[in-house]
């Protein structure tokens, strides 16, 4: 995807993996409200 730098790629790959798997309800925290996901993505 060309990072600068793997701390980046690290952090958006992880987030990108996170939101598939709320929508597979599969993650730990996988809540029905969407706003409530990504409070727990930012924090």
């Amino acid at each position: 995807m060309g990072f600068k730098s793997h701390a980046n790629d690290v952090v958006i790959l992880s987030g990108i993996e996170m939101i598939h798997m709320m929508g597979k309800r599969q993650a730990r925290y996988a809540y029905k409200a969407v706003d409530r996901c990504f409070d727990l993505l930012a924090a």
